[in-house]
């Protein structure tokens, strides 16, 4: 038997990652079974077998994927030599309300099904506490530099707010995608970049905040002036 080159097992992994999350996306976790997603794949289940050895071990590949993707896409937007801290955290937060609908709701909503019915929640909830952390110090590594260079509140703890994003964003997509929100779209992402600028930037004075330093007013940072366009 010839032996299979890495290029070609890492191009039949993809396809059937794409296969399965096609199946995933239609019919949910629960009532798709291997034998759809090698169909979908146009492959025998024999070849499935040979790649993963159950839909779980399927799936758990399929979310560290997309969750390494996302990853990938985060580092582009808040990475860039001359960018402010302000600028950068206006991309993340236009790619994430635009994304809600196309890509984050309905993958999140197909992450609780597969979690309300994962018999390895121990091993999934694991999975899910790392890209989490590593998540997290994407964000509090942004803020340090933030504070560093003088564009967020001098007084911020970078460690805390980078939890609370991560909280805030999980709590909009979770309502999001169950139509929890009265707000649309745009006014929810004019009142987070709103909470982003005068809370961690320091942009203008409002309760509990403090007067920002001279330089953080003389710039005016794109995330303030973002939140008075009408896009």
């Amino acid at each position: 038997m010839p032996k299979v080159s890495l290029e070609h097992e890492q191009m039949r992994r993809q396809q059937i990652l794409d296969a399965a999350l096609a199946c995933f996306s239609r019919r949910g976790y629960h009532s798709t079974s291997m034998e759809d997603i090698a169909r979908e794949a146009g492959l025998s289940i024999g070849a499935l077998y040979t790649y993963f050895s159950s839909k779980e071990d399927l799936f758990f590949a399929l979310a560290d994927a997309r969750f390494q993707d996302n990853m990938a896409r985060l580092r582009e937007l808040f990475g860039g030599a001359g960018s402010s801290v302000s600028e950068r955290l206006e991309r993340g937060l236009n790619y994430f309300f635009a994304a809600l609908d196309e890509e984050i709701g309905p993958w999140s909503h197909l992450m609780l099904e597969w979690l309300s019915q994962s018999h390895t929640m121990q091993q999934a909830a694991a999975r899910e506490r790392q890209h989490c952390a590593e998540l997290h110090a994407m964000f509090q590594a942004l803020l340090e530099e933030g504070i560093a260079r003088g564009e967020c509140r001098a007084d911020l703890d970078a460690e805390a707010s980078a939890d609370l994003l991560l909280a805030l964003g999980d709590g909009v997509v979770m309502h999001w995608i169950h139509g929890g929100l009265s707000s649309d779209r745009e006014r929810l992402k004019k009142a987070f970049k709103q909470l982003v600028g005068r809370g961690i930037l320091g942009i203008s004075p409002a309760l509990g905040v403090a007067e920002p330093a001279a330089d953080v007013r003389a710039a005016e940072p794109a995330l303030a002036a973002s939140t008075k366009e009408t896009p």
